[in-house]
């Protein structure tokens, strides 16, 4: 379902139906964020290559702490972001 947006309702038209009706009723927030995939993919795939290029590439330079910590609170929340680094803290090996 994260393929270009109609690849799998060619492809497998009643498996789509059926996923989608699914995720409808069970997980609208889960059909939400994969039809937000479909449109940035959709997005990256129309621009020209030497855009498309600049977007793929990742910095590996670590951001301050405090930014960091700010980023994973609001992707993943403050209650989760406590509990990852508690755990961490508390299995440093893991």
């Amino acid at each position: 379902m994260t393929n270009p947006p109609n690849y799998i309702s060619k492809e497998a038209p009643r498996f789509n139906r059926a996923m989608t009706q699914y995720l409808q009723k069970n997980e609208p927030e889960m059909l939400k964020g994969l039809v937000e995939i479909q449109d940035a993919f959709l997005e990256w795939f129309q621009l020209p290559s030497d855009e498309a290029i600049k977007r793929t590439i990742v910095s590996i330079k670590k951001k301050p702490l405090a930014g960091q910590l700010l980023e994973e609170v609001r992707e993943h929340g403050i209650g989760n972001t406590i509990s990852d680094y508690l755990h961490d803290a508390y299995y440093p090996y893991a």
